[in-house]
């Protein structure tokens, strides 16, 4: 997922940045593919990759990509694009003018990325507004009802980054969609991934036994107290035993967001960040299963009532719910 963008006064040379957790959904992270190449990691045997389609189960609101991989058939990623471009054309529940408008909305984040490669423009190529809805709501006539809006963007903002429409970054979201969507370099950018076993077994085991064979140091069974930064050396841990004996360029901190502070509460960085600057966003997953398969039109169901959430299955019999984002679904919890 990419990350949050640092706070705007954090230093550039150790800005911070905040994952809002795994949340595999989309392929538009052609890294993702790379990094699971590398691990030697089957992705036959621990993923489902299936062409893009977004149902909504409360409005009947679908888009469906045909599938490039029916009978072999092999097709470039440029026709690809085209397929994804014709996915839109044939969407149901959704007006031709709201189609009309989606499409210019790709257009422009679609130019907006090509530009991004000359640097010199990426300032002047952000986004008016920072958040995904007030920026989104103009595009749209400011009709945020509108079924584009309320049944596909702002549920596929919270699926890729975990976060809702009114608090996600939007210039993050377009990089989203112009990954996805809006990429003619690769016919898998937008297919859907869901996972057929356990993120254990799917990523974090593969790129442990990964690091040990690359002569990686790891630690396990070590609990970490405090982590401190010094200017002239860099970061340095601390346990129970004592200090590392040696310094570390750059740390990533994979703990909940509330320990985030009591591990830095030694540290002058500290004093940089409070509540805000650290907030996150909650995720909640539900697994079950039946004795037999349900009937369902697709492996992904979009359900917005009585929480937004996705329906998936995952073969089989087995089947989740995933609660995307803060709100009012906690409480229920």
């Amino acid at each position: 997922i990419p990350p949050v963008p640092p706070p705007p006064n954090a230093n550039t040379k150790n800005s911070w940045a905040m994952d809002n957790g795994q949340h595999i959904l989309l392929g538009a992270y052609s890294q993702t593919f790379r990094l699971l190449d590398l691990l030697e990691i089957d992705i036959d045997k621990t993923l489902t990759k299936l062409p893009f389609a977004l149902i909504s189960a409360d409005s009947g609101v679908a888009m469906h990509l045909e599938n490039h991989s029916e009978n072999n058939k092999k097709i470039s990623a440029r026709q690809a694009y085209k397929l994804k471009l014709q996915m839109l054309q044939n969407a149901i529940g959704i007006n031709d003018v709201e189609k009309s408008l989606f499409q210019k909305y790709l257009q422009k984040i679609k130019t907006k990325s090509l530009l991004k490669k000359f640097k010199i423009f990426n300032f002047f190529l952000k986004n008016k507004y920072p958040t995904v809805y007030e920026n989104l709501l103009p595009h749209f006539q400011n009709n945020e009802n509108c079924n584009v809006l309320r049944y596909i963007l702002f549920p596929l903002c919270l699926a890729s980054m975990n976060t809702h429409p009114l608090d996600a970054d939007s210039d993050v979201f377009d990089n989203v969609l112009a990954n996805s969507f809006c990429n003619f370099s690769d016919k898998n950018s937008c297919d859907i991934l869901i996972p057929k076993t356990g993120l254990s077994d799917l990523f974090a085991e593969p790129a442990h036994f990964w690091l040990e064979q690359n002569d990686a140091q790891i630690f396990t069974r070590c609990r970490i107290g405090n982590i401190a930064y010094e200017k002239n050396n860099g970061w340095f841990l601390s346990n129970a035993d004592g200090t590392f004996p040696e310094y570390f360029d750059s740390v990533i901190i994979a703990t909940s967001p509330q320990h985030c502070l009591d591990l830095l509460n030694n540290s002058e960085i500290a004093v940089n960040f409070d509540d805000q600057n650290l907030s996150s966003e909650a995720v909640g997953t539900l697994y079950f299963s039946f004795n037999r398969c349900l009937n369902f039109p697709d492996a992904l169901i979009y359900l917005e009532q009585p929480f937004p959430s996705w329906l998936i299955h995952h073969g089989e019999a087995n089947y989740s719910v995933v609660f995307s984002g803060s709100g009012a679904w906690q409480s229920a919890w």
